[in-house]
C-alpha cells in the first residue's frame, strides 16, 4: 500500500459517509511479506487509528512464524 492508497481510501470514506470502523481488510500472508513487516505495520496502524480492522489470511501458508505476528499488528488470523 502506498501513502496515494492510504489518502485515497481516507478521501473517498469521507466522501461516501461510510465509517472506518465498517472496514475489515484481509491480507495475505504472502502479500504481508512481500514488503518489511515495519512498511506493512506503519499502513495498517495508520488505517486502525482510523477504527478499520485487519485480518491475516492463510497463515501459516508461507514462511512467516508466530514471532511474525508481532510485528504486524492483525486482530484476526484465518487459515
Amino acid at each position: 500500500m502506498t501513502t496515494a492508497s492510504l489518502n485515497f481510501l481516507r478521501t473517498q470514506a469521507a466522501v461516501a459517509g461510510v465509517p472506518y470502523s465498517a472496514f475489515c481488510f484481509e491480507v495475505t500472508e504472502t502479500a504481508a511479506g512481500r514488503e518489511p513487516a515495519e512498511g506493512s505495520a506503519f499502513f495498517i496502524e495508520q488505517l486502525r487509528a482510523l477504527g478499520c480492522r485487519f485480518s491475516l489470511d492463510d497463515f501459516g501458508a508461507g514462511m512467516s512464524s508466530f514471532g511474525y505476528l508481532k510485528h504486524l499488528p492483525v486482530r484476526l488470523l484465518e487459515n
